[in-house]
């Protein structure tokens, strides 16, 4: 399951050297930060085949409005985000390996991440007949060395990374790197894509519903 970000660019280049012949790197484009233009430079770079999946119509249809019904969040305060999207990640990534025959279907989620769990549990519902699972569950690998062995592989695309991030059309969530130190507790307005710290004139927007269902804003649908 490739994100394009360093944990999955790390995991791909791991199994090239492993010797692994066959690697398949699936994206699930579900309006994530990460650009096709990246994901398809990092797996030509490796040399794995990528397939992207546009699932983003299931994903807010699906997965985000029930959600938003619900009014589903995490400890009262947080959008429900990441999770939503991983059992969704997991049922392509199972569709495409029942395709071409894999038996082996890998994340990069470790041991201190929900996503262990979800991943997993999902694949298991699902019913994937093959070994599942993460390297980093036993045995996770520091930040800093990943970015090295990348870079002396030849891949630079992850070296102005602060942190790691999770993203989707529906919230915008990251850890990690910089936000790891206990002494310093702002976040770099760099990281910052959607909103601002800066204060900036309020604008006044119309939401257009159709039976519960955000459609349209002044207007345009």
């Amino acid at each position: 399951m490739f994100s394009g970000g360093l944990d999955s660019t790390y995991l791909l280049l791991r199994l090239k050297e492993l010797g692994v012949a066959d690697v398949h790197a699936v994206s699930v484009d579900l309006g994530e930060d990460e650009s096709l233009e990246h994901k398809s430079q990092i797996a030509a770079a490796i040399g794995v085949r990528l397939h992207v999946f546009d699932r983003r119509e299931d994903f807010a249809r699906n997965y985000v409005l029930p959600a938003l019904f619900a009014n589903a969040v995490y400890l009262g305060i947080h959008p429900i985000s990441s999770s939503l999207s991983r059992p969704l990640i997991a049922r392509t990534a199972v569709e495409l390996a029942d395709e071409i025959g894999a038996k082996t279907i890998l994340h990069t989620a470790n041991r201190s991440q929900n996503t262990l769990r979800r991943l997993n549990g999902a694949l298991e519902l699902l019913g994937f007949d093959g070994d599942y699972g993460s390297p980093y569950d036993l045995d996770p690998v520091d930040r800093e060395v990943k970015i090295q062995e990348l870079k002396n592989a030849g891949i630079d695309h992850l070296n102005d990374r602060l942190t790691s991030g999770d993203s989707n059309l529906w919230c915008r969530e990251f850890e990690s790197g910089v936000l790891d130190d206990p002494e310093d507790h702002a976040v770099p307005e760099s990281i910052y894509r959607w909103s601002s710290t800066a204060q900036k004139p309020q604008v006044d927007v119309t939401v257009t519903y159709e039976r519960g269902v955000p459609v349209a804003i002044d207007g345009a649908r």
